[in-house]
């Protein structure tokens, strides 16, 4: 799958002047199990809702998300998608589909919420 942080100038301009159509949110408990919600903000269309639910099962898949500390530690390998507030273990990364351009927040504390995956419509260059 491929997800990189998100860069403000190269990544941006999929995201201007648009609000997400929709988000995915989830949270790994303390046994390991994987929580999910999603929280549409428009009708969906049936492809549309296909393309979130296929990344993000290819999003919570990743070997890292067995547990917050092992999320942590994918996370840590890219210090560039950190916040600038180091103590919040949040950070932003940046993916595209056929459908969507996705800006997915990764939060690495226990008993919150550890990401939001934000469907943007993808604009036309």
């Amino acid at each position: 799958m491929k997800m990189t942080p998100f860069n403000k100038e190269k990544h941006s301009r999929y995201f201007d002047g648009q609000k997400p159509i929709g988000y995915v949110r989830g949270d790994i408990d303390h046994n390991g199990n994987m929580w999910t919600s999603f929280v549409p903000l428009k009708l969906f269309e049936t492809a549309e809702r296909n393309a979130l639910n296929n990344y993000t099962a290819k999003f919570i898949d990743m070997p890292c998300m067995k547990s917050v500390s092992e999320l942590y530690e994918f996370c840590r390998g890219y210090p560039e998608a950190q916040t600038e507030n180091k103590d919040d273990k949040e950070f932003f990364f940046f993916a595209k589909d056929g459908f969507f351009a996705y800006l997915v927040k990764v939060i690495c504390r226990e008993k919150d919420y550890n990401f939001y995956i934000n469907a943007y419509t993808l604009k036309a260059n």
